[in-house]
């Protein structure tokens, strides 16, 4: 780690993570509001969980303890601003495009600083990354680290080691850990790094280091996993967790209209997505064609099992991230990992242009610098929102409203949160707290029956005929929100 922070490259890192995400993440200073509704769900859940509450016991979310945590935390350093998160996001970003540089550097040596802060521009100012705050955000530096471990075991094989590092290993139990109890379809890469080392060391007749590796990726695992579970045996929460958690998004989740989603056509033929899938494959023809690489002298010699075992990963992780029924863009996110491959290719082009004068070097890398500002305010989803003000935001208009009533409790109707509590700073009195994506039967039940029995007093929707739905209720207010038209309704 030492070595980490005494490299230029990791500062760099950081100042490219920083000046990136103030223009890309409405979690930022520049933003005075992220309106995004999952981010909005993550914060309520967090915050409740600091309040008490028990995730999937007393509120309904479906994603993992890790995540909420996170946003609990932040909770608890700003209530009325997702700045803290921007601090998280900085540091996972740091250590995400840290790790791609460094994979790039394993395959050619002569690779540029300024593709740094190109991957990240086109990163994360893409629709895969949204705008900020998203649970496969948080994975990014894991998934990155793991595949730069692979790498780094094939590529410096100079003395035929038979495995990785064990304290590698268990990095690796720790980074598959974190992203489970954050958002576990998110593991495909690590799923398949494993299987492929597994094949490796199988292929190598080193049947020992599958089991001495095995126990301390485990033990790893544990560091994260033991008490997470201990949270939820203490609360005498494990069954609600094994519902909430695993059996209703692996059972019932998918079970929706697929009008609601994209489809997978949609999102690959994006030409970033294409590029993004195409690389890996395209590197290796490359580097297979040319003389003067590294990487052809290995796969000359392991030709089989190194492409068998990066076929396997790349494999996993497109499953993981389109293959497993519903799927929205910033699904796509976590195939960035292999934007490293991109990085030696585009190294390999460039090394054969010469250009001799330094100065012109310098200049065309401050251009190319300077012009990554503007390509982001013009790409990113976000930028349409710098510096909005409170005022011309639904979430808020309609917290004006409800904050004149005393004890004030809100429920968000038929839709996912996108920041109504938030903006109120009200905590749900409802486990099934805004709508879904997941056709269950006791969300509707729980939420009509607090509605019936007059324990929600304002409930904000885009349903427009909640009144008829629930004759207790009157349409008091209505507001807009992007092409969102939402209605606010307060009890008689």
């Amino acid at each position: 780690m030492k070595q980490i922070f005494k490299s230029k490259i990791f500062w760099i890192s950081l100042l490219t993570a920083i000046v990136t995400l103030l223009f890309c993440s409405k979690c930022s200073f520049l933003y005075t509001f992220n309106s995004w509704c999952d981010v909005n769900c993550f914060m309520t859940v967090g915050k409740s969980m600091m309040k008490g509450k028990v995730l999937y016991k007393d509120i309904y979310e479906q994603k993992g303890l890790l995540l909420f945590l996170i946003y609990g935390l932040s909770s608890l350093v700003s209530k009325t601003t997702f700045y803290p998160i921007f601090f998280v996001e900085v540091l996972c970003d740091t250590f995400f495009i840290y790790f791609v540089y460094k994979t790039a550097t394993l395959f050619t040596k002569k690779v540029s600083w300024v593709f740094i802060p190109i991957i990240n521009a086109l990163v994360y100012s893409s629709m895969f990354f949204a705008v900020g705050g998203g649970a496969e955000e948080f994975a990014m530096p894991f998934l990155a680290y793991a595949f730069y471990a692979f790498c780094e075991y094939h590529l410096n094989d100079e003395d035929n080691k038979s495995r990785i590092e064990y304290s590698k290993i268990m990095l690796l139990g720790i980074s598959a850990a974190f992203i489970f109890w954050n958002k576990y379809t998110v593991l495909g890469l690590i799923a398949g790094l494993l299987i492929a080392l597994v094949y490796d060391y199988i292929i190598g007749k080193h049947f020992k280091e599958v089991l001495v590796s095995a126990v301390y990726f485990i033990l790893g695992w544990a560091l994260i996993s033991i008490p997470c579970l201990l949270y939820f045996a203490a609360n005498n929460a494990l069954l609600d967790l094994w519902k909430g958690y695993f059996y209703d998004n692996i059972f019932i989740y998918g079970d929706v209209p697929s009008s609601m989603v994209p489809s997978v056509y949609q999102v690959l033929r994006s030409p970033i997505a294409m590029v993004i899938m195409a690389v890996a494959i395209i590197i290796l023809i490359i580097m297979f064609m040319t003389n003067k690489s590294k990487f052809l002298e290995l796969l000359r010699k392991k030709k089989m099992r190194l492409g068998i075992e990066l076929g396997i990963i790349i494999l996993f992780t497109l499953v993981s991230t389109v293959g497993l029924g519903r799927i929205y863009k910033y699904y796509i996110l976590p195939l960035t990992v292999f934007s490293s491959l991109f990085i030696v290719l585009a190294t390999k082009l460039l090394n054969r242009i010469e250009i001799k004068r330094i100065w012109i070097k310098n200049i065309l890398t401050t251009c190319i610098c300077l012009g990554l500002i503007p390509y982001m305010l013009m790409v990113s989803l976000s930028t349409p929102d710098l510096f909005k003000p409170h005022k011309e935001m639904v979430q808020y208009q309609f917290a004006d409203t409800i904050k004149k009533t005393k004890n004030a409790t809100l429920l968000t109707y038929d839709w996912l949160d996108d920041g109504f509590y938030f903006a109120a700073n009200i905590e749900p009195n409802c486990k099934y707290f805004h709508g879904y994506n997941i056709p269950l039967k006791e969300i509707k039940n729980e939420q009509h029956s607090k509605m019936n029995n007059r324990q929600i007093t304002f409930v904000a929707s885009m349903n427009s005929e909640v009144d008829k739905i629930i004759p207790q209720y009157k349409k008091v207010q209505e507001g807009q929100q992007d092409d969102q038209h939402w209605y606010l309704y307060k009890l008689k």
